[in-house]
């Protein structure tokens, strides 16, 4: 009821024992279960299996602990700049120097980030859940 976008938490993470039921459930019922991430989406992203139903997603993490399922809203998080770390370039440096022969040079971006929820409240754990 609190939740602005209407659907509430979509992502949903637990233990591999628990995702794997969830998994065979989904698979009985025709529900899509993506291997190696989510199709259209960033590849640094989450690299496990994924169900997929109903613009909600679930997947594993073997850090999980026993019996418990994290339940995520993704529009609650944000990736932010800091102020004056906003790509910074650190110039060009000649790599002959640094590797003894190659002639050619190198620089790099900076950028210092953030990452934060703003309403920590719309996410939650829910704990004590078994296969049975």
């Amino acid at each position: 009821n609190k939740n602005p976008n209407g659907m509430g938490c979509n992502v949903f993470i637990t233990t591999p024992q628990l995702f794997n039921e969830l998994a065979a459930q989904a698979d009985a019922r025709g529900i899509m279960v993506h291997n190696g991430g989510l199709p259209n989406h960033s590849l640094t992203g989450i690299r496990f299996q994924l169900i997929e139903h109903d613009s909600v997603y679930y997947t594993w993490d073997a850090k999980c602990p026993s019996g418990t399922m994290y339940c995520l809203d993704l529009d609650t998080f944000l990736m932010e700049m800091a102020e004056g770390g906003n790509f910074e370039f650190s110039g060009f440096r000649d790599k002959e120097l640094e590797e003894g022969g190659a002639k050619y040079e190198h620089g790099s971006y900076n950028a210092m980030f953030r990452f934060s929820c703003r309403a920590p409240y719309l996410n939650g754990v829910v704990t004590g859940l078994t296969t049975t």
